[in-house]
This record gives C-alpha cells, structure tokens and sequence, in this order.
C-alpha cells in the first residue's frame, strides 16, 4: 500500500473516534531526530504531520512527547541502549505480559498522561 494511504487511513481512523461530547487531548510520541532509513523517516514525519493538523482541525490540545523524554519518563534517564529496556520496564512496572516494543511505548505513553505529563523519576538529564 502507498505510504500516503497509510496516512488517509490515519486521518479516517482519529476521525472516527472523535466524540463531540468528551474532552479530548491527543497526547503522541514525537519523531525521531535519525531513523534507519528514509522511508522511516518519511512515514515518521508524516504520520507527525496527520497528528498536528486533525488534532488544529478539530480544536484538540495535543501534547507531544519526544522519545528521549519518554525514555526519562520511564527509565529514569535518557541514554538506554534501545527499545528493549523500555519493554523491560512496561513488563515489569506496568504488568505488562506481552512482547511488543510499540505497545510497550504506548503503555508509558498512556502512563505519562495518567501521571499528568510529569516526570517523576530520576534527573532531566
């Protein structure tokens, strides 16, 4: 499927599940900075791209976490030495049972927002 599908696809599916009755804020993990590829990146910043504008159209705060940030969040720090560490911390800390890293970053993702968006671990730095 075309990469620009995928971003219709996106768009229809944040569509569907906007309720005019209930508050929303769109809270997201930002790009990252290097990816594998240009591809990567490409589908990275596009879906970026669909976040911010549905988030302008429909008048919906959005709250943008970069992953160094979220890593803080979860870790502690900063520097780890790949997603795995964070997957680690969602089994162990989150109860999380399964192996998938994305849904193991959406999982810190839902907790930040729990938590208020504050880091309560560790040194910004």
């Amino acid at each position: 499927e075309p990469d620009d599908e995928r971003f219709v696809k996106l768009w229809a599916l944040l569509d569907s599940l906007v309720m005019p009755s209930i508050e929303w804020t769109l809270i997201h993990e930002g790009p990252l900075p290097h990816h594998a590829s240009q591809r990567a990146a490409k589908l990275a910043y596009g879906a970026w791209a669909v976040l911010a504008l549905w988030g302008r159209k429909h008048n919906i705060p959005r709250i943008e976490v970069s992953p160094l940030d979220l890593q803080r969040f979860a870790l502690g720090r900063k520097a780890t030495s790949g997603m795995s560490e964070m997957l680690a911390a969602a089994r162990e800390q989150l109860d999380y049972r399964g192996w998938d890293e994305d849904i193991a970053d959406a999982l810190w993702l839902l907790r930040f927002a729990q938590d208020g968006g504050h880091f309560k671990k560790g040194n910004p730095e």
